[in-house]
């Protein structure tokens, strides 16, 4: 359940309103990869005035576009996707390059939302007035260039779904001792393996 700060409720009262994003992205060690924001200038998150070194976001132009959140009354398999862009001449895409060569896959992806103060035009920078829109890992990496006159490299990263820790399929064998192991006056295997004669059963009140 998500739990909405009072500057976040009044925010979604509006009928306009202005928002951001922040992305980051860390190796197993929470080493930062990626620390990037779509909002014009860097964004330091804080807890009660306190600053995250973990929640900076540089404003570098890198953030091209993430998907939306989306409301869902059920689980699927829909994937979150994050494109970046890769510069060749600033040391960060190199980061980036190397975490490539060594597999992105597995890499924890954080994704949130900010918001903008109507009245001054800033920010919120309490970490209690964003919204994480996703949280998980990387399932995917793969590079998009366009070779025409400009020319561009993206990165386009894919987030595991909820869905996929579900994929794994698991034998059971059922058996009246196995059901009795788990719970001895479980009887609903009792006579799952009597054969293929007529069976008597009592359904209800006796």
């Amino acid at each position: 359940m998500i739990t909405l700060s009072t500057n976040v409720k009044n925010l979604l009262s509006r009928e306009v309103l202005e928002a951001f994003y922040m992305l980051k992205l860390t190796d197993e060690t929470e080493a930062i990869v990626v620390n990037s924001t779509s909002f014009f200038s860097n964004i330091i998150l804080s807890n009660n005035g306190a600053t995250l070194p973990t929640e900076i976001y540089e404003a570098d132009g890198r953030l091209v576009s993430v998907d939306a959140p989306q409301m869902s009354t059920t689980l699927d398999r829909e994937q979150y996707r994050v494109v970046l862009n890769v510069f060749e001449t600033d040391t960060a895409s190199f980061g980036i390059l190397a975490a490539m060569e060594q597999g992105l896959i597995g890499k924890n992806l954080v994704c949130r939302i900010g918001f903008v103060n109507p009245d001054t035009g800033a920010p919120y920078l309490d970490v209690s007035d964003t919204i994480i829109v996703y949280k998980g890992r990387v399932d995917s990496a793969s590079y998009n260039l366009k070779t025409d006159n400009i020319g561009e490299a993206q990165l386009l990263i894919t987030g595991s779904s909820p869905m996929r820790s579900l994929d794994m399929k698991k034998s059971l064998y059922l058996s009246r001792d196995f059901i009795r192991k788990t719970n001895p006056t479980d009887s609903c295997c009792d006579q799952i393996y009597s054969g293929s004669g007529a069976l008597r059963f009592k359904w209800g009140r006796t």
